[in-house]
């Protein structure tokens, strides 16, 4: 008749240990989830109702997590919704889904670009998504302004008539050349890419091609330099090359420009045969300065021909009389008949 205790003792350590551990985990998860740069939501997947939101997902989308949590994500943030059904199909189709681009709006309105991977999980026993997405939109812009600006090149590259080439610097090897190169020197672009030009003979001087090098390396540029080129056929012409340093996918190489002045240089020699038959004092000058004077004005000038050429013409000659020289060269062109003075 003495009131007794029964007492059924049952070992829980492992329990407690795994209660423990799950805490643990699901801090650790939670410290994760909440320190992470990037958005991360959880949503389910028949109708993408928010469950959980971390602080990135208030901080890039400006909803607070009590306005998110229990509202759909089309509801709230899809700029095109039909990109969440999408994105469903693509996880069905591969289980998961990995870097997909999707355009996201914001509590203000404001539209950008996501990059965005997702795995299926489950919560309570319902099928939901934990996402994951950082904004990509200053480099999607990059990227858009790049494309831009490869295209502007691309189309200036190719529209020039003059022989626009890419090539290494080490060996010339041509990485690019435009259509005035193959127009010019007859090369087609699948003849002229992966070799060098010292191969394919385009140099008439194979040495002029250390020339130019050593030229660039030392004033970091090339400007108005003539070379003489030999084309497919066989023919030597001379060009005025441009060139400046360039990287090609990490490799230093050469931009360089080529315009064909063999007509200008043989009409040079022709007027400089001329004035140097006339009777008569006769000069040429560009911009204001010598290039080429006969042997009677070196005498009337009463000048050494080497102080003369490169000289400026106001150094000998009074600005009046320049003036009248080009009057009179202007009434010639215009076929009225010029006046001595």
């Amino acid at each position: 008749g003495e009131p007794v205790v029964t007492a059924f003792v049952r070992d829980i350590t492992k329990r407690k240990e795994a209660e423990k551990a799950l805490q643990e985990s699901e801090e650790q998860f939670s410290k994760a989830f909440n320190a992470s740069p990037a958005g991360v939501n959880v949503t389910t997947i028949d109708d993408g109702t928010y469950i959980e939101v971390n602080n990135s997902f208030t901080e890039l989308l400006e909803y607070t997590r009590e306005e998110a949590i229990g509202r759909t994500a089309t509801e709230l943030v899809w700029a095109h919704p039909e990109d969440r059904e999408r994105m469903i199909r693509l996880l069905k189709e591969q289980g998961r889904v990995r870097n997909e681009e999707y355009e996201f709006r914001s509590k203000s309105g404001r539209i950008r670009t996501y990059m965005m991977s997702a795995e299926p999980l489950t919560v309570a026993g319902q099928a939901c998504l934990i996402s994951s997405w950082f904004d990509i939109t200053e480099r999607k812009q990059a990227e858009l302004a790049l494309h831009e600006s490869e295209e502007r090149f691309s189309k200036a590259f190719n529209a020039s008539p003059d022989a626009i080439v890419i090539t290494s610097v080490k060996d010339g090897t041509y990485i690019e050349v435009n259509n005035g190169f193959s127009e010019l020197l007859e090369y087609t672009r699948e003849e002229a890419l992966g070799r060098t030009s010292v191969e394919l003979g385009v140099w008439a001087n194979p040495a002029d091609r250390d020339r130019m090098v050593r030229l660039v390396e030392k004033r970091g540029r090339l400007r108005n330099e003539e070379f003489e080129f030999r084309s497919k056929s066989g023919a030597v012409r001379t060009f005025l090359m441009w060139a400046e340093y360039i990287a090609v996918a990490g490799q230093e190489c050469l931009i360089s420009s080529s315009v064909d002045i063999t007509e200008r240089k043989q009409a040079e020699r022709l007027l400089k045969t001329l004035a140097d038959s006339s009777p008569i004092g006769v000069y040429i000058a560009q911009d204001g300065v010598f290039k080429h004077v006969n042997r009677h004005l070196v005498d009337i000038l009463n000048q050494p021909l080497d102080k003369l050429l490169g000289a400026p013409t106001a150094t000998f000659i009074l600005p009046k009389d320049q003036m009248m020289t080009r009057k009179n060269a202007v009434a010639m062109l215009k076929g009225q008949r010029s006046h001595p003075y």
